[in-house]
């Protein structure tokens, strides 16, 4: 049914006004998206601007997985900075001059392997056919992490240690 609606948008170039709780049928049958938190908006914008860029951790959290994470904000060489987990955690750029923040980290935007910025324990892995989920128990002072691994085959079992990579670019400070 959402294909065949999205079709008949596309066609006959009306409005369509849809209200959902479900944000796959949200992102599946939108071109625009509004977000909103106790009756006020919290985002406007496409489904991937949404779900790319979301503004608030609410957002980020609201549309699709996500791992957020508390972060310190601070200048390391000349750049400012978020580091999240202490020594053993991980730093991505960050903006503006705040000393606290948030940093968001979709599932998918982990990658599992020999290096990388964090190191962990595999303590949960759930085989989907396309894809495989991870939940990782970090050395640093961060809770778990939920990873998933898109459309290939991972040696990588509960139990073993692991370290993960973030895409570049991929995550979101608040």
């Amino acid at each position: 049914m959402q294909v065949e609606l999205r079709k008949i948008h596309e066609k006959t170039q009306g409005a369509f006004f849809y209200v959902t709780h479900d944000q796959e049928v949200a992102m599946t049958l939108s071109d625009r998206i509004a977000v909103m938190n106790d009756g006020h908006i919290e985002q406007i914008g496409s489904p991937e601007e949404i779900y790319r860029e979301p503004a608030t951790p609410f957002v980020a959290d609201f549309i699709g997985d996500t791992n957020l994470f508390d972060a310190e904000i601070h200048e390391q060489g000349g750049e400012t900075v978020a580091t999240v987990g202490g020594d053993d955690g991980f730093t991505v750029p960050a903006s503006g001059s705040t000393t606290e923040g948030t940093v968001s980290v979709r599932p998918e935007d982990f990658e599992l392997g020999d290096s990388g910025a964090l190191q962990g324990t595999v303590r949960e892995r759930y085989f989907q056919g396309d894809q495989t989920n991870y939940v990782v128990e970090p050395d640093a002072e961060i809770d778990e992490v939920q990873a998933v691994v898109q459309g290939r085959q991972t040696d990588v079992t509960v139990g073993d240690r692991t370290t993960l990579e973030i895409v570049e670019g991929a995550p979101v400070v608040f």
